[in-house]
Order: C-alpha cells, then sequence, then structure tokens
C-alpha cells in the first residue's frame, strides 16, 4: 500500500486540478464607453443692443440720398476656439429681407412694416457714416481674422440710418411702422 500511496497523490492531485480547472469561470468582459463631441472651431458673437429704437422719422426728410435716425452699435467676437484649416478666415456673413432701391440696399419686413418706400441701411465702419459710404448687404461676408488663425476676439463697429435709396422710390414714402431684421453669422470660409 505504500508503493501506491504515491501513485494516487498524485492521481487525486491530477483530479483535484482537472476539477479546479473546470470551476474556473470565464472572465466577465470589460466594456470602456468613449463619448466626445466633434466641434468645428468657431467663436460667439453678440450684440452690444438686440433693439435699435430709431425714433421717429419724418416723411420729409426721406429724401434721395438721405440717411436720418443713424444709430450705432457693436457686434462682440468672443471665445474663439478649436483649429482652423491653413487657408480658412474667420467671417461674419449678414442675412435678412430686403431689396435694392436705387443704388443702396434696404432691409425691410415687408409682411411686418406698413411704412412704404422706406428701409434700414447698414453700415460696418468707425466713424458715422454718409448716404454715400459703401453699406452692406444681405448675403455680404466681412473678413475678421487672417486666414488659418484664430481671432483674437475684439469688436466690429455698426450703424444703421433709415432711408428712401436714392432713386424714385423716394417720392412713393407712405407713414407707418418701418420694421427690419438683420442677422449675423459667424463661420470659417
Amino acid at each position: 500500500m505504500a508503493e501506491l500511496m504515491p501513485i494516487l497523490k498524485r492521481y487525486i492531485n491530477f483530479i483535484l486540478l482537472l476539477l479546479s480547472v473546470g470551476m474556473v469561470k470565464d472572465a466577465a468582459a470589460l466594456v470602456v464607453n468613449f463619448e466626445a463631441n466633434i466641434s468645428k472651431t468657431t467663436c460667439d458673437i453678440s450684440l452690444s443692443r438686440t433693439l435699435l429704437p430709431l425714433g421717429d422719422i419724418y416723411r420729409r426728410a426721406l429724401v434721395a440720398g438721405a440717411l436720418v435716425g443713424v444709430q450705432p452699435f457693436t457686434l462682440n467676437i468672443s471665445n474663439c476656439q478649436g483649429v482652423p484649416g491653413e487657408t480658412m478666415t474667420p467671417t461674419i456673413k449678414t442675412y435678412g429681407e430686403g431689396k435694392l432701391q436705387g443704388s443702396k440696399w434696404l432691409f425691410r419686413n415687408e409682411a411686418a412694416s406698413h411704412a412704404g418706400g422706406a428701409g434700414i441701411i447698414l453700415y460696418q465702419q468707425r466713424q458715422t457714416p454718409t448716404f454715400s459710404d459703401t453699406e452692406v448687404r444681405s448675403g455680404n461676408k466681412i473678413a475678421v481674422g487672417q486666414a488659418g488663425q484664430l481671432p483674437s476676439g475684439g469688436q466690429l463697429p455698426f450703424f444703421v440710418g433709415v432711408s428712401c435709396g436714392d432713386g424714385d422710390a423716394c417720392a412713393s414714402v407712405k407713414p407707418g411702422a418701418l420694421r427690419a431684421a438683420i442677422m449675423f453669422d459667424f463661420f470659417y470660409e
């Protein structure tokens, strides 16, 4: 029996080893979840004033080539983030309902305006504009930095004024409420 003991021990150890291997559970799979927000390079823009009451404008003041009720406001650029493409230029684009009247673009919401023949002219400049200065039209783009670089922030000065343009429409100006909305959008072009 003493001779069988070492052989028996080996078989018992082998059986225990097989049993213990058979009892090992599969390791649980681990899952790692990832989240990311893919965003474009952008800046925040805001306006110094979102409502510009231009007051009462007398019909007799609206003559060809006149700009009345001129008011300033500022577009602020801040919190610029991201990495622009090498050839991409930071740009502000203007949008708004209106029409070309004579040689000037007049912003005007036809459905909300009762006044006829008048509209709002937008200028992007530092000094108070005159009628003959170049206006900003719907769809115009204004570069606010160098290609391939984030703008460092800053301010763009604007002015608006009421006009009937410089053509025959000035003869048909009608009194009533004049309303216009101008939208600004920041993007890279």
